[in-house]
């Protein structure tokens, strides 16, 4: 279950503070403020990155019907028509989330 912003906000919390994590920071401040703003702050830096690769459903490949309940239909990416996920949606979408 790897979440790309909970990484970021790990990453730039030990740049700053080398010897502690998020989460220690928010056992020792009794409560999640810290690691709640900094995820929130990777979160924001992710967004327009996730709005690019989000998901679309290509349309009916054999042209055989509406397109909107085909089982031929495929999902891709809206950002560069790969398969979905694409290379870069793994790397800014949570794991659930691609699913």
């Amino acid at each position: 279950m790897s979440d790309p912003a909970v990484a970021a906000a790990q990453r730039a919390w030990e740049a700053v503070h080398p010897h502690g994590s998020v989460t220690l920071a928010a056992k020792a401040y009794g409560d999640d403020a810290a690691a709640s703003i900094v995820i929130a702050a990777a979160r924001e830096a992710l967004k327009p990155i996730r709005e690019l690769h989000a998901p679309h459903w290509s349309n009916c490949i054999n042209a055989c019907c509406s397109g909107e309940q085909c089982k031929h239909r495929s999902r891709l990416c809206g950002g560069c028509d790969e398969y979905w996920p694409c290379a870069t949606a793994r790397l800014v979408y949570a794991e659930e989330e691609l699913s």
